[in-house]
């Protein structure tokens, strides 16, 4: 008896959180944009689901889920690891009685094809420019701290031709990653994808033992 009655209970408790799931469910829809990366982020205003919780749950871009904190009333999307051209789609996860408003759509922006192979080595970084691109900066930038730093500037004229240009640069012991920034002189700005390079130097304050 005891045994026939734990198991009417627990397929009631099963069935509470099946309906459970599925009226969440029908409140969660997707806004969908598709479209080139043009070489900026994209933000998101969040409005309020209710008092205390936001309107986005998750955001996915090309079908792959992204640790972004969306707990806010407006959040970045990083697209920095993308190349100018490249197709993107992004996904955001949201209650259905609000919508979060894409306020700069990746699909909206400057797209000049600037950057072709870029070589890191231990004490320079080397880019190849592709014909076409017109006068402005590139500004070499390294990820130190989860924070990109500008480590310098060459300024460029327009090119009409492939041309290799490179930089000096100091990297630290580990994985290092960097990329570039370029500007027209109208202020556009695309970014290259990003380059890793690991560096077997020995880490500041620490000195390698002499063999005897």
């Amino acid at each position: 008896m005891q045994k026939n009655w734990n198991s009417k209970y627990f397929l009631f408790i099963f069935l509470v959180c099946l309906y459970h799931y599925s009226m969440v469910a029908q409140d969660v829809v997707t806004l969908r944009r598709t479209g080139v990366y043009r070489g900026k982020n994209s933000y998101v205003q969040n409005p309020f689901h209710t008092d205390s919780v936001f309107c986005t749950l998750a955001v996915r871009i090309n079908g792959k889920e992204q640790k972004i904190d969306v707990n806010r009333s407006a959040y970045e999307i990083d697209l920095s690891a993308f190349r100018s051209g490249d197709s993107i789609t992004i996904e955001i996860i949201h209650y259905k009685d609000c919508i979060p408003s894409l306020l700069n759509s990746h699909t909206g922006h400057y797209s000049p094809l600037v950057f072709g192979e870029i070589v890191v080595a231990e004490e320079r970084i080397q880019w190849h420019c592709l014909p076409g691109t017109k006068p402005g900066t590139i500004e070499i930038e390294h990820l130190e701290y989860n924070q990109w730093q500008s480590k310098g500037r060459v300024n460029i004229d327009a090119l009409n031709s492939d041309t290799l240009l490179s930089f000096g640069i100091q990297t630290f012991s580990g994985k290092n990653k960097y990329r570039l920034k370029y500007t027209d002189t109208q202020g556009r700005m695309c970014y290259s994808a990003v380059k890793e390079y690991y560096s077997d130097k020995t880490p500041v304050g620490i000195q390698r033992k002499k063999k005897k």
